[in-house]
């Protein structure tokens, strides 16, 4: 029922966005609680990781100037695991820096762009190359689809703990 209620808000936010000229000058997706800055919520309650996987395409179907305002400020922790997956990833370095300095200064993260996620969130990334290849590393495994791949990231994240963020 909770992938249902998820993918109607989805769909909503889609309809609002394209439906007003101020949203579609300024679109915000707000209380994103499955999707945390730099990474994606838990899979055991929520459906499978085809379902998540779908839902993501979704929202990646928005345009990269939308801003993201998650419901929770979990963005060190998230982009601590992103950069275990991808350490050679400019994009993420970058971004880790700044949002470490903003929680440093007492400032939240919050909110982030979709552009921003699409160059730093593995969970938005499983068409990578690079993320593709950290997953098959994990897993030991050859992963054919993306699908499987967000299904890796998703149960190597559940285990991960990051030493210092």
């Amino acid at each position: 029922m909770r992938l249902a209620a998820l993918l109607a808000f989805v769909t909503v936010s889609l309809a609002a966005l394209s439906a007003s000229t101020a949203a579609a000058q300024d679109p915000r997706l707000h209380g994103a609680y499955k999707f945390d800055e730099g990474g994606w919520t838990y899979l055991h309650l929520e459906g499978t990781p085809e379902q998540m996987h779908a839902s993501l395409r979704q929202l990646a179907a928005l345009p990269g100037t939308t801003r993201i305002y998650p419901a929770h400020e979990y963005t060190l922790s998230n982009l601590a695991f992103a950069l275990a997956i991808e350490p050679d990833n400019d994009a993420l370095r970058q971004r880790l820096a700044v949002d470490r300095a903003s929680r440093e200064a007492g400032r939240p993260t919050l909110p982030s762009t979709l552009a921003q996620e699409m160059a730093t969130n593995p969970f938005l990334r499983v068409d990578s190359e690079n993320v593709r290849r950290s997953a098959e590393i994990h897993a030991q495994s050859p992963l054919a689809l993306a699908a499987d791949v967000f299904r890796v990231l998703r149960e190597w994240k559940n285990g991960f703990r990051a030493d210092s963020v």
